[in-house]
């Protein structure tokens, strides 16, 4: 379990304030398939060997025992590797982590395995297995509004994923694709926690943004809103930045 710290400071504040900038914008469209998958909206999620997309991270991690927070930017590669058939008969996919630190030319850099977790794309839904916990994070047919357990094959509590903004339009710095969807994750604020968990889908692309606001503090009599008292927990962001096929 990790500890974190409390961002009381403006130094601090402007970073968490900076880090949660929204940069995605959506306006109304709506598209229709000529084909399963696309009517299916399973076409938001491509999955064959090979493939990859290439992220930026932002992530300041609070540490209420030290009192500091730490900012961490960095970039991510997930790689679709080889298939295999699970214990369940179906046919899943090795998912390849790859990082590498971005200190101004990270092109020059060499990508370093992570880690190797697992993605299994059904008829009904897409799974990603991570650190041996499986996630559901897709439903399919994908519908504005319809919802499901995210974490109904894994132990951790129930998190209800929501479908919003299904087939829209959206622009992140200077990629814009022509449908999306955002998939709300869990939305929880109390008056000594937050958490918020989002994430965006591209079609044909994949995952392309995704937002964790995970804090808490105990500073209840300040009056303040959370984000300006966080003494632990971990604010994070995603962004896409390329994606290609080997």
């Amino acid at each position: 379990m990790e500890i974190f710290q409390s961002a009381g400071s403006s130094s601090q504040r402007g970073k968490v304030l900076s880090l949660l900038a929204v940069v995605l914008f959506f306006g109304a469209a709506c598209k229709k398939g000529t084909n399963i998958e696309v009517e299916s909206g399973a076409d938001y999620i491509p999955v064959k060997s090979g493939q990859y997309v290439i992220y930026e991270i932002d992530s300041i991690h609070f540490d209420d025992f030290t009192k500091k927070s730490d900012t961490f930017h960095f970039q991510l590669k997930e790689e679709i590797g080889e298939s295999f058939v699970d214990l369940s008969g179906n046919t899943s996919y090795r998912l390849n982590r790859y990082t590498r630190i971005d200190t101004g030319n990270v092109d020059a850099l060499p990508w370093k395995l992570k880690n190797v977790w697992y993605v299994s794309k059904l008829n009904e839904r897409y799974e990603r297995v991570e650190e041996s916990f499986r996630y559901t994070r897709l439903k399919f047919p994908v519908i504005e509004g319809s919802s499901w357990n995210g974490n109904g094959f894994n132990s951790n509590e129930e998190w209800t994923y929501t479908y919003k903004d299904v087939d829209v339009p959206a622009t992140l710095k200077t990629h814009h694709w022509d449908s999306t969807i955002t998939v709300i994750q869990i939305d929880d604020e109390l008056l000594i926690s937050k958490k918020y968990y989002q994430e965006v889908y591209a079609k044909h692309i994949g995952l392309v943004y995704k937002k964790v606001i995970d804090v808490a503090s105990q500073d209840i009599g300040s009056g303040k809103p959370i984000l300006d008292r966080i003494e632990k927990g971990v604010i994070y962001e995603l962004r896409y930045v390329s994606h290609g096929s080997k």
